[in-house]
């Protein structure tokens, strides 16, 4: 398993600076990232991210506690199973250096469900929360009445807000308990 951003360089893959090839500026990619958020292209600091290319996806908090590991459609982190029972997307992302979050296939028997081509089947989503903190995972399904078609969470004032598209309002507001 990759421990850190050291073995993701010596493997040959790719960054966040360029995911199309292996590793050109370890001397760049080894520094810890400057701030959290995304590390795409020339920014300073070091990438968060790691790929081969193939799916396979490694993604480290930007104070680099921990680390999410997504290969042959599984997700493991910190070397813990998270979404065992879930079909996700590779593509996840930390907020705040303690969740990572992913969005996954939603639930079957909701009303508005379809299906469709793409690493997601359907075409209303559930998310899947992992606290990395407490080891803890949490799967959220949309309620019958709430249309989560490209769901994203973010953490505003110590609390997850749950959005059924990028730029729609909160459906949901979950309170966080401190770790």
């Amino acid at each position: 398993m990759f421990a850190d951003r050291h073995d993701c360089v010596a493997a040959g893959l790719g960054c966040t600076r360029r995911l199309d090839r292996p590793c050109r500026a370890p001397e760049i990619c080894l520094q810890f990232p400057r701030g959290e958020g995304g590390r795409e292209g020339p920014v300073p600091g070091g990438c968060d991210t790691f790929t081969d290319g193939r799916g396979f996806w490694v993604r480290f908090t930007a104070d680099n506690r921990h680390r999410a590991v997504f290969s042959d459609g599984r997700l493991r982190i910190d070397d813990r199973p998270v979404g065992e029972d879930q079909t996700m997307e590779p593509y996840g992302w930390w907020l705040g250096n303690r969740f990572y979050v992913v969005q996954a296939d939603g639930p079957d028997d909701h009303p508005a469900q379809e299906y469709t081509m793409g690493y997601l089947v359907t075409t209303i989503n559930s998310v899947v929360v992992y606290d990395a903190d407490r080891a803890i995972e949490h799967v959220l399904d949309p309620a019958p009445d709430e249309q989560w078609t490209d769901p994203r969470v973010d953490l505003v004032d110590g609390a997850l807000h749950v959005r059924p598209r990028p730029a729609a309002p909160p459906d949901r507001v979950i309170p966080l308990a401190r770790p």
